[in-house]
């Protein structure tokens, strides 16, 4: 999904490096795993605009799980 993955990087913009997108289905839907690195945890407001951009690719609600992987600057 490289489309996806730009616009995911763009919603976090230079302050953290997106490190890989996976999309697991169970019965409750799709899940997208977002793992990023960073100096701190993603703001809340940032990880709404993740959301927010992954339910509009998808076309449909979708539950996105944003992992961060700390790494001191």
């Amino acid at each position: 999904p490289a489309g996806l993955m730009a616009t995911m990087q763009k919603r976090l913009g230079s302050a953290y490096r997106l490190q890989s997108l996976a999309v697991a289905y169970d019965e409750l839907g799709a899940q997208l795993n977002v793992r990023v690195v960073g100096a701190t945890l993603v703001p809340e407001d940032t990880a709404k605009d993740v959301r927010s951009a992954a339910r509009k690719h998808f076309g449909k609600p979708v539950r996105v799980r944003l992992l961060t992987q700390i790494e001191p600057g």
